[in-house]
């Protein structure tokens, strides 16, 4: 169980608070949570998260631990991508990613209805990867960061 009391505030929790905890093995966490999460969601994240890591395409962070009240995941240092980066980010193709079945496992995952929003994302960015790999990232890290509206 991740102890709260020994972390720190930290940005990037969204509409969760977030926290930067150090745990016994050494490793730092990146924990969010919030009061009033619906049951299932930090477990529809982690999820999620598997099936973007499954392909092996983009790097994710590993989920350390989830639970009703919150999510731990690897700390990731702050920073930002370099020209050979969003090179590099631009070259992955969410389609082929998508190949994996996101829509039916996420939508299980989450216990919600298949609404197209996944699907929607899907689409833009594969259409972005037709254009160079810099303007793809910049599609794709604007389509995967887009928040969705509840069901």
């Amino acid at each position: 169980m991740i102890d709260l009391s020994k972390g720190r505030r930290v940005a990037g929790g969204s509409i969760n608070e977030a926290y930067r905890v150090p745990l016994e093995d050494g490793r730092t966490a990146f924990v969010k949570t919030r009061r009033d999460a619906p049951p299932g969601e930090y477990a529809a994240e982690a999820a999620a998260l598997a099936w973007l890591a499954e392909p092996g395409t983009v790097r994710v962070p590993e989920v350390i631990e989830v639970d009703e009240t919150y999510l731990a995941l690897e700390w990731v240092e702050p920073g930002s991508l370099d020209r050979d980066g969003e090179e590099e980010l631009g070259r992955v193709r969410l389609v082929d990613v998508a190949a994996a079945g996101a829509p039916q496992r996420l939508h299980a995952a989450a216990g919600r209805t298949r609404d197209g929003g996944l699907e929607a994302h899907t689409r833009s960015a594969a259409r972005s990867s037709s254009s160079s790999p810099r303007q793809a990232a910049s599609t794709m890290s604007r389509t995967v960061s887009k928040p969705r509206s509840p069901p």
